[in-house]
């Protein structure tokens, strides 16, 4: 939530959507520490199983905005691809 903020309040396309990555980089961390926290028994399967939905809901709602902001803002269109 931070990084959209200080995206945000940036006022520069490319860097929301520069924050809005990180944001979603951030959102795969957090899988990734409910998963081994699940694995090495700090939470329980079913803690795990019902805050993983959330986390993929969330990353995917920062994918549809930076499509978004890829198909509709020229300064972030430029954007090299790998």
């Amino acid at each position: 939530m931070c990084n959209i903020a200080e995206g945000f309040e940036s006022r520069s396309d490319r860097t929301f959507y520069d924050m809005l990555r990180r944001a979603k980089g951030s959102c795969g961390e957090v899988r990734t520490l409910i998963y081994v926290a699940a694995k090495i028994g700090h939470i329980s399967p079913e803690k795990y199983a019902a805050v993983k939905p959330t986390c993929l809901k969330c990353s995917a709602q920062l994918q549809a905005l930076m499509s978004h902001l890829e198909a509709s803002r020229p300064e972030v269109q430029a954007r090299k691809r790998w």
